[in-house]
């Protein structure tokens, strides 16, 4: 779901996956903002059991990659370890990718073994909610220490 950015990995993504994973969700806006309704989109994103993250517009991070996380989603994505490691200290479960394709066959693997996602989706759960409960701490910790109540 998102906008298909004219010269991304984007268009890349959606064409990998709509050919190797042809039942998946997909929908294409014409802009930022002119997408899914809100219930809409949450509803497609907390049904699915991936969601593709190709780099926004600018850059990798995008909400989309957070959203995956926090509705429970596998975020697909392009990323080298070090890139990971520039957001998220090791250990992360995060699966990584050097391509699109190996990206679908990762997914088909685990469409295939319904007890490995179930174990990587709880995984990714378990450690996004610790991820934010560490954010949330370092955040009320810099607060105090500017004498600033958060």
């Amino acid at each position: 779901m998102g906008t298909l950015w004219p010269g991304t990995t984007r268009q890349q993504a959606v064409a990998c996956f709509q050919q190797q994973i042809p039942q998946g969700f997909v929908y294409g806006s014409e802009g930022f903002g002119k997408g899914l309704a809100n219930d809409h989109y949450v509803y497609q994103l907390h049904q699915s059991k991936f969601s593709v993250c190709p780099e926004g517009n600018r850059h990798f991070e995008t909400f989309r990659f957070y959203e995956s996380l926090e509705l429970g989603a596998i975020p697909l994505t392009l990323l080298a370890p070090a890139e990971l490691n520039a957001l998220f200290s090791e250990p992360w479960p995060l699966p990584c990718f050097s391509g699109w394709e190996q990206a679908a066959g990762f997914a088909q693997a685990l469409l295939a073994d319904p007890t490995a996602m179930d174990a990587l989706q709880w995984r990714l759960r378990c450690w996004w909610e610790q991820q934010r409960h560490q954010a949330a701490s370092r955040l009320q910790n810099s607060f105090a220490a500017l004498g600033v109540a958060p």
